[in-house]
């Protein structure tokens, strides 16, 4: 039992260092996560992987179609975006749930919620930098009208004594 514990806290530990490389792309991060899943699950040699989000799959080439398969859905702001999957490549015996422990019940939601939050996570990164985007061309915006303020000005001065001096010019 403690083996298994060891390989499941394993898994969610490589999970943990992909969500913390800001330099992946979450694609990345998803194809090294498919790999990274069998390992943590009681027959690791038969096990395989599959993430679906929106129109991507992500899955190990060996992936069954059916069989015995161990799936939880991945949720962002309140809305399922994809699922994560873990399958057997040949039936297994009946455990606590099918041929799969309630640990790895455990293990495979809890890997379906890191994912929603390193998929939040990134959202709210690319969100931030748009937003510095549109706030340093508001920025621009707003010294370029200072500009344009002060040449109005500096213009203005000169103009308008011009213009009053015509005038007295054209009183006499």
């Amino acid at each position: 039992e403690m083996r298994e514990r060891v390989k499941e806290l394993s898994c969610l530990n490589q999970l943990a260092r992909l969500a913390a490389r800001p330099d992946l792309a979450l694609d990345s991060i998803l194809e090294d996560c498919v790999k990274i899943l069998p390992p943590g699950w009681r027959y690791q040699d038969i096990a395989s992987a599959r993430i679906m989000l929106d129109d991507r799959t992500f899955a190990l080439p060996d992936f069954p179609e059916s069989g015995q398969r161990f799936t939880a859905p991945i949720v962002t702001n309140g809305r399922r975006r994809g699922t994560v999957e873990v399958a057997y490549l040949k039936e297994m015996p009946e455990l606590d749930e099918g041929p799969f422990l309630s640990e790895e019940r455990n293990l495979l939601d809890t890997i379906a919620g890191e994912i929603g939050l390193i998929i939040e996570q990134r959202q709210a990164d690319k969100d931030r930098r748009g937003l510095q985007e549109h706030l340093r061309h508001a920025d621009r915006l707003a010294t370029i009208g200072q500009l344009a303020a002060g040449v109005a000005h500096e213009l203005n001065e000169p103009l308008g004594s011009i213009l009053g001096f015509a005038q007295l010019a054209k009183k006499d």
